[in-house]
C-alpha cells in the first residue's frame, strides 16, 4: 500500500518545492509521512535539509524500509510515534502532514494540529496537503469524490472545507494561513505557528 502511495507523496514533494522558499528551513518532519517518497524529493532538491518522518510504530518499520530502498533515503530519520496523541521531537522548521487530517474528525484534527506546533521552532511552518472543499462545499469536483470515499472508509474522515482548516488552525495556535491550488482537486495550506 505504501508504494502504491508513493507517486502521489512525490507530487506532495513536488509542490512543497513550488510554493515554499526553503532557503530558511533546515529541519522538516514528514508526519505520516508513509512510502517516505516526499521526504526523499524535498531532501533530493533541497540536500541542506535533515527529514525525519513520524509514522506508527507499527508502521515505521515499513517506511525505514522503503526509505533504504531510495537513493538519499539512508540519511532520514524514521521515528515511531503518534501523531495524535504526540508528543514529537521538536525544533522543526516545517512540519508536513499530507492527506492525514481528513482521516479524522475535528477534535482529534485540532489535537493533531497542536502536537504538530510542538515541534516546530518558534518561527516555523506547518504545510498540510489535501483535498480541501470551498466554503460552499461545491467544489473542486475531485475533493467532493474523495469526501465520498472517506465518508465511507473512515468513521469520521471527510474532505473539510477551508473555513474549518482556519478555524483549526487558529484553535491551535497558527497564524492565517495561506492556500495554493494543486492539480487533482488537492491543496496546499501553509501556516506559521502563532
Amino acid at each position: 500500500m505504501l508504494r502504491g502511495l508513493a507517486p502521489q507523496a512525490i507530487a506532495g514533494g513536488k509542490a512543497l518545492l513550488k510554493h515554499l522558499d526553503f532557503t530558511q528551513i533546515n529541519r522538516m518532519l514528514d508526519i505520516a509521512g508513509g512510502s517516505g517518497a516526499l521526504s526523499t524529493t524535498v531532501c533530493h532538491a533541497q540536500p541542506h535539509i535533515a527529514a525525519a518522518i513520524v509514522e506508527l510504530p507499527e508502521v515505521a518499520p515499513h517506511t525505514r524500509a522503503l526509505l533504504d530502498e531510495q537513493p538519499g533515503g539512508s540519511t532520514i530519520e524514521v521515528i515511531a510515534g503518534d501523531a495524535i496523541a504526540g508528543p514529537l521531537p521538536g525544533n522543526f522548521d516545517l512540519a508536513v502532514m499530507r492527506c492525514f487530517l481528513q482521516l479524522f474528525g475535528p477534535e482529534d484534527i485540532v489535537t493533531a494540529l497542536r502536537t504538530a506546533r510542538t515541534a516546530l521552532a518558534p518561527s516555523g511552518q506547518l504545510a498540510i496537503i489535501g483535498y480541501c472543499l470551498t466554503d460552499d462545499e461545491a467544489g473542486p469536483a475531485l475533493a467532493l469524490g474523495a469526501d465520498l470515499l472517506f465518508l465511507n472508509y473512515y468513521a469520521a474522515g471527510a474532505a473539510y472545507r477551508l473555513a474549518d482548516y482556519r478555524a483549526w488552525l487558529k484553535q491551535a495556535g497558527y497564524a492565517e494561513p495561506r492556500l495554493a491550488l494543486l492539480g487533482g482537486g488537492m491543496s496546499l495550506l501553509i501556516a506559521k505557528r502563532a
